[in-house]
C-alpha cells in the first residue's frame, strides 16, 4: 500500500476517531494529520496489509489519548449546518455537548457508524471488537445520548 492510498482510503475515518476525542475540528484535524504522518513512516514495516485499518485506527486513538492528557480540552466549536438545510446552532451545541458527555467507548461507536458511516461489520473491524459488542454500544450509547439530551432541553 503507497501513502497515497492509505491517506485516500482511511484519512476520513482517522479523522473520525480524532473527532471523537479531541472533541473540536481544530485539533481532530491536528491529530489526524499527525497519525497519517507516524502512518506512513511505519507503513514498510506493517506484517499484515489486511489489518492496516485496525493498525492505524488504533494509532489514532492512542495518539488523540496522549493529546488529551498533554493539553486541556477546549470548548468544541458548534459544527457548520448543511447549506441545504439551516439547522438552528443551539440543536448542533446541545448534541456535540451531550456527545462530549458520552463514555468514549460508546461515543468511538456511535461517531464511526453515524458520522463516519460504516455498518456494524465495519465499525466492529475499526474498533477491533465485535459485531454483537457494537450493537450493544450503539444501543446504550443512543440510550445516553437521549437521556442527556432530554436533561439538555427539557
Amino acid at each position: 500500500m503507497t501513502p497515497e492510498d492509505l491517506i485516500r482510503d482511511h484519512a476520513q475515518a482517522v479523522l473520525s476517531v480524532c473527532l471523537a476525542y479531541a472533541r473540536n475540528l481544530h485539533d481532530a484535524e491536528e491529530l489526524a494529520q499527525d497519525v497519517l504522518m507516524k502512518a506512513i513512516t511505519k507503513l514498510p514495516t506493517v506484517r499484515d496489509p489486511g489489518s492496516i485499518r485496525r493498525w492505524l485506527l488504533q494509532i489514532a486513538r492512542r495518539t488523540s489519548l496522549d493529546h488529551l492528557r498533554r493539553r486541556r480540552p477546549i470548548d468544541p466549536l458548534p459544527p457548520e449546518p448543511a447549506a441545504a438545510e439551516p439547522v438552528p446552532a443551539w440543536q448542533f451545541e446541545g448534541l456535540h455537548a451531550a456527545l462530549a458527555r458520552l463514555p468514549d467507548v460508546y461515543r468511538e461507536a456511535i461517531v464511526l457508524y453515524y458520522l463516519d458511516g460504516r455498518d456494524c461489520a465495519g465499525t466492529a473491524t475499526a474498533l477491533g471488537i465485535s459485531e454483537v459488542t457494537v450493537r450493544q454500544r450503539l444501543a446504550r450509547g443512543r440510550l445516553m445520548l437521549h437521556d442527556l439530551l432530554k436533561e439538555a432541553n427539557p
